[in-house]
Order: C-alpha cells, then structure tokens, then sequence
C-alpha cells in the first residue's frame, strides 16, 4: 500500500511538472490574452496546492491581483483550497490500457468519447477493431479467445480492459507476443528515421 501511494505522489508531481514545462513554451505574449493559457495557470495552481500549499497560496493571491480574461474561471474572493478542481475536457484524449495475466499489454490515447459509458464487450470490439487490434489478432491467431472481460475505468483519465482466459493461455505466451510486439516497434521506429529526410 504504502509503496502504491508513494507512486502516485510521484506520478502526480511529474505530471504537474510536464504541465508546467509546456506553460513555460507558450509565447510570453499570450499570457493576459489567451484564456487557454489562464486556464491552465489556475489548474496547475490549483493542483499544486496539495504537495506545497503555502507556494499555491502565494501564487493564487499574485493570479488573483490582476483581471481575469475569463471570471468564470476563478472565484477570486475564495482562497485556492476553495477554488473547484480542474475537470478533464469532453474531447480529451484518455488511455485506453489492455491487460492480460496482469500484464500491460498496451496503452492507446484514444478520444474520451469514443470509449467511456461503454460496457466490457463494446470496449473489447474498440480494441479488436482499432488500438489493440493486432495483440489481440495474434491470441486469435494462436487459437486464444478471452473467456471473459473485466472493465474498469476512471472518468476522464483511463479505461482498462483486462482479459481472462481459460487454461489454454499461459504467461510465457504473453510474455512472447509482447517481446515481439516489442521488436516490431523497433524496427518501424529505425524505418521511420531510416526513411526521414536528413537535415
């Protein structure tokens, strides 16, 4: 347990991280323009309040002294602990993860629509027909067909799918497929650079 949650915190920071690198790429113009841009300053600030709430508040009372291009956004006479948490976007993309044995077996982004409030077989056609399609062919392949399917999804971060087989299916078997889906990402990778115009 405590390891799990310390790989969370760890994640998390990392992505508040990421966050805040691609807000240092954006044009110093668009800061005070760009209501994109403003948004996202109020959700990394926001965010940030969990691992260095006295940083956060500071920074909120500075965000809060100048006009908003969008009011709707904050509520500027509540503190940053009172502020809503950011919400995902409707059209955001989310990971789509395929497990079997417990082993990950893929991880797409897929479009938010296109595959939450769907039930386990309707996530498993999605993923026989489009992102997961050939790990999935090659089980077919080698005459293995889930028996059963077990969904699990977090509004507007992941959908997975895990995938239960009866005994005709072991963990050296998936071990393989993934050591060769593996390989074949490789060698499209060194195509593609092989096959890209040198600068």
């Amino acid at each position: 347990m405590l390891l799990e949650v310390l790989h969370l915190h760890n994640t998390a920071i990392a992505r508040l991280i990421g966050l805040t690198n691609s807000l240092r790429k954006v044009k110093p113009s668009l800061f005070g323009r760009s209501v994109e841009v403003e948004r996202c300053l109020h959700a990394l600030i926001i965010m940030m309040q969990v691992f260095a709430p006295h940083t956060a508040a500071e920074l909120w009372s500075a965000v809060c002294s100048v006009p908003a291009i969008d009011e709707t956004q904050r509520r500027k006479t509540l503190t940053v602990t009172e502020q809503d948490w950011p919400s995902v976007d409707a059209d955001a993309d989310i990971d789509f993860i395929l497990k079997v044995f417990d082993f990950s077996c893929g991880r797409v982004a897929v479009p938010r629509q296109s595959i939450e409030g769907l039930n386990a077989e309707e996530v498993f056609k999605v993923a026989a027909e489009g992102p997961h399609r050939w790990f999935i062919d090659e089980l077919a392949k080698g005459g293995h067909r889930p028996s059963k399917y077990q969904l699990q999804q977090r509004e507007g971060l992941h959908v997975t799918l895990q995938l239960y087989f009866d005994d005709s299916l072991n963990e050296e078997d998936v071990k393989k497929l993934l050591n060769e889906m593996s390989a074949q990402r490789i060698k499209s990778k060194k195509l593609r650079r092989m096959a890209a115009p040198a600068t």
